[in-house]
This record gives structure tokens, C-alpha cells and sequence, in this order.
């Protein structure tokens, strides 16, 4: 169940016609920038929350993946240990100038809708996500769909135990 929705996510080619269809891969430094800024420089933890220094070693181990498809579906996957979220929406193509793209989105997600602005640097293959204040950066991601979805496949089954995943 889980796995084959990994794969779907996960399982979709770049399109030489249109620069921003295909899987891209945030930077972990600018997930990291993102949050400290929007987030953790005024964080102060309840006594049941976890400290800020915690939430920090957390995000080294996270991933953000970008999902364009070629009917102008867009998805943002967030992977955290054993956590995971999705937001969905649609992009609108806005303008183009030469070698830069531009989009919006509604994104929705769990318990919220974002507006994002999208721009794709056609030259330097670049993605960038803007979401108010916060800018997250992005590349093609290289590693092929299926290795994808089994490396974390197996760290949600490693982590949870459950093997109906």
C-alpha cells in the first residue's frame, strides 16, 4: 500500500518540452535555513515539545521532494525519520522570460492551503519554492524511482515494525 504510493510518487520522467515536469530534490541546507529562519530563532518549546536543538538534528535527516507532472500536478513529499507529509495542488503558468519559468499553486495539505510561487531556472536547472518569506532551492534528483521508494520504504518499516506497509 504505502509502498506502491511511494512509487507513484517517485516514478515520473523529466519532459524536454517542459522544464519544470519531473522530481526534484530540496538542498538540505536550504530546508535548514528555511526553518531556522521562519521558525526555530523564536521556538520555545513546551515541556512536552522537543527543544529546539532536537528539531535541528531532526532536520539532517530530512528530505523534501518536488513533484511536477505533465497535466500541471504538483506535490510537495516531506520524509522526516519515520514521518511523513504531502501537500497537493495545481501549478498555473504565469510567465516566462527566456530561460526562467514562473508558477503559483494553492498547495494543500493535512490542515492548510499555501499559496507558492515556483520558478524554474531552465539554464541552470534550478527549482526554487517560494512560500512567503520562506525560499527553498532544488534540484533534478538523479537516483531512479524504484531506489527511491525502497529506500524509504524500508525506513518506515525499520522504524514503525509494521510490516503490512
Amino acid at each position: 500500500m504505502i509502498r506502491d504510493e511511494l512509487k507513484k510518487f517517485f516514478t515520473i520522467a523529466p519532459d524536454s518540452q517542459r522544464a519544470v515536469v519531473g522530481l526534484w530534490l530540496a538542498d538540505s541546507a536550504s530546508i535548514a535555513q528555511s526553518i531556522e529562519k521562519d521558525f526555530l530563532t523564536r521556538y520555545k518549546a513546551e515541556p512536552d515539545e522537543k527543544q529546539a536543538e532536537e528539531i535541528r538534528e531532526r532536520l539532517k535527516s530530512t528530505s523534501v521532494y518536488f513533484r511536477c507532472d505533465d497535466t500541471g500536478g504538483f506535490q510537495m513529499l516531506t520524509i522526516a525519520g519515520d514521518s511523513m507529509g504531502v501537500s497537493a495542488g495545481a501549478l498555473k503558468f504565469e510567465k516566462s522570460s527566456g530561460k526562467i519559468e514562473n508558477f503559483t499553486a494553492v498547495l494543500k495539505g493535512k490542515n492548510q492551503e499555501k499559496n507558492v510561487h515556483i520558478r524554474i531556472d531552465k539554464a541552470k536547472n534550478i527549482f526554487e519554492y517560494f512560500e512567503g518569506h520562506t525560499i527553498i532551492i532544488a534540484h533534478r534528483e538523479t537516483m531512479q524511482g524504484d531506489a527511491l521508494t525502497e529506500k524509504y520504504f524500508k525506513q518506515i518499516n525499520q522504524s514503525t515494525g509494521l510490516i503490512q506497509y
